[in-house]
């Protein structure tokens, strides 16, 4: 009877005092679809819309892969004009969602393609002195022009990569939304049967704040992204990739002018042509400008590279931050759904891992009202579902299903997240090798930035990881719950104990074999053992290669030689008084 009172009562109350709410995500929904039908009509240019299908919308992956090594290729020169025009073809400004009619927004877009103008320029130069300086007998010079150029347009590519997960992440939004969209429509023309268990999964959709709201322009989708929180250390990475990104153009141009000093020595000058021992001539005589005793550049050419490396800043910090902003959001359907598990009867919190635990108790913490409401035991009038009870089995179902669904176009993201992060880490990571080379093994500044560079994308990688692992886990459990729940109805002596029992079955079944939402990246489930292996193989490559590194000079120390440089470091008295105490 009590159970029965209960589903009157929440019946009565949604048709009562849930009218206006319904009313208004009626409304919401209705101005959503339109505008996700606006999207589509602009993308495609054509009022026959295409739905992708969930099945379509995980493997978008791979055209982001092609695409985005096109966008690696546009660092080419000569040939890298043709990846040019391909990428612009698919990202440019050719799609009307993208134009932004005001005058920061011609101006954004106006810079993005000089920048893309200045990468081409700059790359055909670079590979043009290069061939000339080897000719002239002076391959280190070369390659180490080259190393610069190669790393700075390695920063410039960040840029690019954040313009694909902005377009990728709208155009997935929307089919995204749309797919929402028709599942809402269906809770609202379910049958009678099962209005009461459809009403029950309205409500906690509505107390998890799952909506369907689509942003169709990319500073809608930044405004939204950007206003959401990230950790402290986040921002650490964040503020150090920057800066390091910013002054990379700067160590290009000092490249290019420890080049040039090489070439116009007095030793050279004899093998040189005419025009290039004229510009020898007038590159000496040219006033320079130092920075702090480590750059002597033309003032023209401080100013210039100073803009440049502003830019380049401005653009790395946008990728750098969207990406981590990216898995932030990713990890809040984590927050979601470890709520709507623990509001489960069977869910067994002690079997919890402690940072699970740790983390749903800190949801007051983070300013996650609504959610720690729902968690308490009085704070909403959603109830905890028992799934011995077909109702709440129904109930259960057809909220994880939509969880599911609204975590598709995150998961997405985080597709290209994970692929945009990881070709840009192995560029870097490249690029830093040559320089180490280079320079036969002696640290460099270029190297040290580098170095920043490679640990805040690894950092990065690990941090996509961890939310893809996160989520996993707890759908993993879900099979627990569903196991828990079978055993607590054949020791009941309810009367729909066989009916709820297949049910459960066949529901447990599904999720172990048939469950296709797991989060994966490059078409692999991402699991913590998988985790572990890359980060043992990384820590394994990376001991390696700083072992080759150091072993020139590790190999000549002996036990005197130690012993001498010991003795020759300085110590406190304080320090010596207290060892000559402790061996007394």
């Amino acid at each position: 009877m009590d159970r029965e009172g209960e589903t009157r009562s929440l019946v009565k109350s949604e048709r009562t005092a849930s009218r206006g709410q319904q009313a208004s995500r009626v409304v919401d929904d209705k101005n959503t679809e339109d505008r996700v039908d606006e999207y589509l009509e602009l993308r495609d240019g054509d009022k026959e819309l295409k739905l992708l299908s969930l099945g379509d919308i995980g493997k978008k992956w791979q055209g982001v892969a092609l695409f985005s090594l096109c966008a690696l290729c546009c660092a080419l020169p000569f040939v890298g004009c043709v990846f040019a025009l391909i990428w612009m073809w698919k990202y440019g400004f050719r799609h009307k969602f993208l134009r932004e009619y005001n005058c920061l927004g011609v101006l954004q877009e106006v810079t993005f393609w000089l920048m893309i103008l200045v990468m081409q320029v700059e790359s055909t130069t670079t590979c043009l002195l290069s061939y000339f300086l080897v000719d002239q007998s002076q391959f280190p010079l070369a390659a180490q022009v080259f190393q610069a150029m190669l790393v700075v347009q390695a920063c410039w590519i960040g840029s690019l990569f954040w313009r694909i997960l902005v377009v990728e992440a709208i155009d997935t939004g929307a089919h995204v939304a749309k797919h929402k969209l028709t599942a809402r429509n269906e809770f609202r023309e379910s049958s009678p049967s099962k209005k009461v268990a459809t009403n029950r999964a309205s409500a906690f959709l509505e107390h998890l704040r799952v909506d369907s709201q689509f942003e169709a322009t990319p500073a809608d989708f930044e405004s939204k992204l950007f206003a959401g929180r990230i950790l402290w250390w986040h921002r650490l990475v964040i503020a150090a990739s920057t800066v390091a990104a910013a002054l990379m153009p700067l160590l290009a141009a000092k490249s290019r002018h420890v080049m040039f000093a090489g070439l116009c020595e007095e030793d050279h000058l004899d093998d040189l042509t005419d025009a290039m021992q004229k510009a020898c001539k007038k590159w000496t005589e040219v006033p320079t400008v130092s920075l702090l005793g480590w750059i002597d550049l033309p003032l023209w050419e401080v100013v210039r590279h100073f803009c440049v490396g502003g830019i380049c800043g401005q653009q790395w910090y946008k990728f750098m931050s969207g990406i981590l902003r990216t898995t932030q959001s990713f990890r809040q359907n984590a927050s979601r759904l470890l709520v709507f598990l623990a509001k489960t009867k069977q869910a067994n919190k002690e079997s919890w891992s402690a940072r699970e635990r740790w983390r749903l108790a800190s949801l007051n913490k983070e300013n996650e009202e609504y959610l720690a409401q729902v968690l308490a035991d009085g704070g909403s009038d959603v109830g905890t579902l028992d799934l011995t009870k077909l109702e709440d089995v129904h109930t259960w179902w057809r909220v994880r299903g939509f969880l599911q669904l609204d975590f598709v176009d995150e998961s997405a993201g985080m597709d290209v997240a994970a692929t945009t992060t990881a070709l840009l880490l192995w560029s870097i990571t490249i690029a830093g090798l040559l320089d180490w080379f280079v320079h036969d093994t002696h640290f460099t500044a270029g190297f040290v930035g580098t170095i920043i560079l490679t640990i805040a994308l690894t950092i990065t990688m690990l941090n996509i990881l961890d939310a893809c692992i996160a989520i996993n886990q707890m759908l993993l459990r879900d099979a627990r719950i569903l196991t828990d729940a079978r055993i607590d109805v054949l020791l009941s002596d309810s009367p729909e104990q066989s009916k709820v029992n297949s049910l459960l079955e066949a529901l447990q079944v599904k999720v172990e074999a048939f469950d296709e939402r797991k989060q994966r990246l490059f078409g692999i489930t991402i699991t913590a053992n998988l985790r572990n292996s890359w980060v043992a193989t990384l820590c394994a490559t990376g001991l390696t290669t700083a072992w080759q590194m150091f072993r020139p000079k590790v190999k000549d120390l002996t036990i005197d030689r130690i012993q001498d440089s010991l003795g020759r470091l300085p110590v406190p008295d304080w320090l010596e008084t207290f060892a000559t105490q402790k061996l007394a």
